[in-house]
């Protein structure tokens, strides 16, 4: 199929919208093939279901660096056709929509467990640090809420084996 012409698979009547669309739905901006597409369509050659599912599989499976354009240019060369085009359209770009809430919600709560996890992993060694060498100074505490998790494990660690809290959070900070 691929090594076809285009203008060959034009001549092949009713089968050319499918064979043009396939060759050309993984190789090339679709924005490209809209004039020789919208000739076909316009040739009364395709039944009404033949020119939607063509239109869903552009819309949904074809790849365009322009894709308002795509269906502007759609729209401009099938102009009895735009109500289909947009009501494809719509229900693509709802369906992006849906699609980027329910990521962005996985992202959220990914983040938000991250979140948890890391403060209580601060609070439990905050605790252990209280226990073992008293009251913990402001300056332990901002150093314990500005650590990443690798750095509360190694403290979590050290807290076990060293004998004073500088020894596991290091030197406070000078004042000068």
């Amino acid at each position: 199929m691929t090594t076809l012409a285009d203008d060959e698979i034009l001549a092949h009547k009713r089968i050319a919208l499918l064979e043009l669309i396939q060759k050309h739905i993984w190789q090339r901006d679709l924005l490209e093939l809209v004039e020789p597409l919208a000739r076909l369509l316009l040739t009364g050659r395709a039944t009404d279901e033949q020119r939607e599912a063509l239109l869903n599989y552009m819309l949904q499976t074809g790849d365009t660096a322009d894709p308002q354009a795509f269906t502007e240019r759609l729209v401009q060369h099938l102009p009895n056709y735009k109500e289909d085009i947009m009501t494809i359209a719509e229900r693509l770009e709802q369906k992006g929509l849906e699609t980027g809430l329910k990521r962005g919600r996985v992202e959220g709560l990914e983040t938000g467990l991250e979140r948890g996890r890391m403060e209580g992993e601060m609070m439990v060694l905050a605790r252990q640090l209280a226990r073992r060498f008293g009251p913990l100074p402001d300056w332990a505490w901002d150093r314990l809420r500005q650590a990443d998790a690798t750095q509360l494990e190694n403290w979590a660690d050290a807290v076990l084996d060293a004998a004073s809290l500088t020894g596991v959070l290091g030197a406070p900070p000078s004042l000068h």
